[in-house]
């Protein structure tokens, strides 16, 4: 029994590990990769500031508004990430066309 449990939790070690390797090389590879995508490959769209807040980590004072525009008549909202946007702004967002919801300001 003992050699059982000690098998399986060795085993269960190891996988956790290379899970959580795996979890932040996804995260590093998925911000690289909307990168990449919206650099060469998006379309420019206007926008408009929304009255919706995205607080800044624990520091609640801090945060900046959505923004919405619209691709084939559907909406999609993106974080401003800016905290000088105020509602009502209007705003130049880059998307790519294939998915929509890789999106950002256009600097």
């Amino acid at each position: 029994m003992r050699r059982f449990i000690k098998y399986f939790s060795e085993r269960g070690l190891i996988i956790s590990f290379f899970g959580v390797l795996l979890y932040f090389s996804f995260i590093g590879i998925n911000g690289e990769f909307k990168n990449y995508i919206l650099n060469y490959y998006s379309e420019s769209e206007k926008g408009l500031i929304i009255n919706k807040k995205n607080y800044k980590g624990n520091n609640t004072r801090l945060f900046s508004y959505s923004y919405k525009f619209m691709v084939k008549e559907k909406s999609y909202l993106g974080d401003s990430r800016d905290i000088k946007y105020e509602v009502g702004n209007s705003v130049l967002i880059e998307f790519w066309p294939r998915f929509p919801d890789f999106n950002r300001l256009k600097e």
